[in-house]
């Protein structure tokens, strides 16, 4: 195993992540955090992100006077594929999703893909703007909005009848202004009596490690989960990751990748949300249960499964 005392990590993360930098400044001989805040007016508050953390220096940019001395950069969210593809091409070493990230980001690529394999998917349709979105909800009931690249918007959120979402769907209209009719809205129909499972696990370029962790996540709650096999895991919970493993290949994906599958008795899994970053609060977890996570991450951005 590589002496990681004498490497220098830099990590590329929003603020839900910082800890990730203290749990890895353990193993690494330095973790440099940068946490991208700028905008016109930027805020000290969010430009201190991780401050104080054990171990872990603050960097402005990925690039700078400490860039020569990096010797992984580990991107575990989104909207840092271009980042990653140049600093690959510079022969850098990178965790990170590469492309891998827009199944996430656009979720009606991950759909289509999904088609195209042959995966259960739900009926599904995008309609562009709050004036279509009002007219699907009224006409429809038991649906689930989704949004892509705009998540702060608003989260998912599911529409049992117009009547009780119309608040909702108004003060979405009142946050995007003169943009409330360019957004366009993901709507799922609903899978009454199925319960919920994700797989929580990592990907090197389409290979799935031999012990991974799955679990029920109650959102915004908690989750409880299980170290298992992946023999072991039932077959209908591990379709998506072994059908899209070529698709992750053909990425060079190197990074975490999460998934929700919801499951009834006809055994039929619908894979609902692909998680392609860091899950939260799973990797929460992985900070302690994988007592060789530095390990992983470190042979993984150079292409090799541990």
């Amino acid at each position: 195993m590589e002496n990681l005392k004498n490497k220098t990590l830099l990590l590329i993360t929003n603020g839900l992540f910082v800890s990730l930098a203290e749990r890895l400044a353990r193993d690494y001989g330095r973790v440099l955090l940068y946490v991208p805040y700028f905008d016109s007016f930027p805020k000290m508050a969010e430009g201190r992100l991780g401050y104080g953390l054990t171990g872990v220096e603050l960097v402005d940019s990925i690039f700078g006077p400490h860039f020569e001395e990096i010797d992984i950069f580990c991107f575990v969210d989104l909207y840092h594929a271009a980042e990653q593809i140049q600093l690959e091409k510079m022969g850098k070493r990178v965790w990170g999703p590469r492309n891998a990230e827009e199944l996430e980001i656009y979720r009606e690529v991950c759909k289509r893909v999904m088609e195209e394999l042959g995966l259960a998917v739900q009926p599904w349709t995008i309609v562009k703007g709050v004036s279509q979105l009002e007219a699907h909800l009224k006409a429809h009931e038991n649906q689930h909005v989704k949004i892509d690249r705009w998540r702060g918007v608003t989260e998912t959120f599911f529409s049992p009848s117009w009547e009780i979402v119309e608040p909702k769907v108004h003060a979405i209209a009142d946050t995007l202004g003169g943009f409330k009719e360019e957004l366009e809205f993901i709507v799922e129909d609903d899978l009454p009596d199925r319960v919920e499972v994700g797989l929580d696990s990592y990907c090197i370029d389409g290979v799935w490690p031999v012990n991974t962790l799955f679990g029920i996540e109650s959102k915004d709650c908690g989750y409880i989960g299980q170290m298992v096999k992946w023999e072991d895991i039932p077959e209908p919970l591990r379709l998506w990751n072994e059908a899209l493993a070529p698709i992750f290949m053909r990425y060079g994906a190197r990074c975490s990748i999460s998934n929700e599958i919801r499951i009834g008795e006809d055994g039929v899994p619908y894979m609902v949300d692909a998680t392609i970053r860091a899950p939260s609060p799973p990797s929460e977890l992985w900070q302690e249960l994988f007592t060789n996570l530095s390990e992983i991450i470190w042979e993984g951005a150079d292409g090799v499964l541990v």
